[in-house]
């Protein structure tokens, strides 16, 4: 198993924007909550938070998502509304990234 680094994940990235910045964390209480309050602090759009285990997580509905170490792709990504996406457009995105990911875990 491969471990994980903020610059290992940024190395296999080709992209321009989003992911050129990465905070890799072993264990982290949740992605979002995390992402939010460096959002708040300024940070760039394309900022990609990643940990390898979640305590306090949370899904849609308020479901608790708490992920053991190694057990899930656990991230976030920050993006700033108009600057790469109208609001209205955000709700196709997850759709759009499961898709990409399928793809790349399938070739």
């Amino acid at each position: 198993m491969i471990k994980l680094s903020g610059d290992a994940i940024r190395h296999h990235l080709n992209t321009h924007t989003f992911g050129q910045s990465v905070i890799y964390m072993e264990q982290t209480g949740s992605t979002n909550t995390e992402l939010k309050q460096l959002a708040r602090s300024g940070a760039p759009e394309g900022l990609l938070y990643v940990a390898d285990e979640q305590l306090v997580g949370r899904g849609r509905l308020k479901r608790s998502w708490n992920a053991p170490a190694g057990s899930s792709l656990l991230f976030s990504l920050l993006f700033r509304p108009g600057a790469f996406l109208q609001p209205i457009q955000t709700q196709r995105l997850t759709m759009i990234c499961a898709l990409a990911l399928a793809e790349s875990i399938e070739q």
